[in-house]
């Protein structure tokens, strides 16, 4: 049986990669009605799917002034590390613990596809198995409700990650960071793993603050 997808559900992916793909900016104002009539579709089934990217932090709905795709501040983007990195760190710990052989195979599988993307310099790619390196092992820690929590955020990760072609001269350098991460799995080192996957995310998150330092808004700039 073919899995039918409803038409909100289906409009919010096609924004979503709008918005991960930097075709949308940050604190960029969405025109409703234009978009509705790009789709086809009725303002209803639209305000639906704004509705679902709300939920997952990708967009603010502002009464009477429209609807915004979000922006992070600079503490914004701090907090959203130091929450990975709360996460993220259980979640090594109990990979190392826990996960089964299959998982470690597809970490690596998932490298691998981060190399060709790298090669071939696609980017959105190359972002898209980032965030699928981490959610796998995430997803394997065993834990649901760490499993939940992260799910509740990975939208607002892949959005931030859409930066990080600017950042990366060399996007190789991603996949190489993920192959220690990987190493450090592999060798049961509980402390390594974390220590890597802490310095992976601070690294990051510093790269993105001090590009988009000065353009970055203050929180009480945003939706103005």
């Amino acid at each position: 049986m073919v899995e039918q997808h409803p038409l909100p559900n289906l409009i919010a992916e096609e924004l979503r990669k709008r918005i991960w793909s930097g075709e949308w900016e940050w604190d960029q104002r969405i025109a409703e009605q234009s978009v509705a009539t790009e789709f086809a579709v009725s303002r209803t089934a639209l305000r639906e799917a704004l509705k679902t990217l709300e939920a997952d932090g990708l967009v603010i709905m502002r009464p009477r002034r429209g609807t915004f795709v979000r922006s992070f501040t600079t503490e914004d983007l701090y907090a959203l590390g130091e929450t990975r990195i709360i996460l993220e760190g259980f979640a090594f710990r109990m990979a190392i613990q826990h996960a089964a052989e299959e998982t470690r195979r597809e970490l690596s599988a998932i490298i691998r596809e981060m190399e060709e993307a790298s090669v071939q310099d696609h980017w959105e790619s190359l972002l898209d198995a980032d965030l699928r390196f981490h959610r796998t092992v995430v997803s394997a820690c065993g834990n649901p409700l760490v499993t939940h929590f992260y799910e509740s955020i990975q939208g607002q990760i892949r959005m931030v990650f859409a930066r990080f072609r600017f950042e990366y001269p060399n996007p190789r350098l991603l996949s190489i960071e993920h192959q220690i991460l990987l190493s450090s799995i592999e060798s049961a080192d509980e402390s390594t793993a974390v220590e890597n996957l802490t310095a992976h995310i601070q690294d990051g998150t510093k790269r993105l603050v001090g590009r988009f330092r000065d353009a970055l808004p203050h929180p009480e700039e945003i939706g103005r």
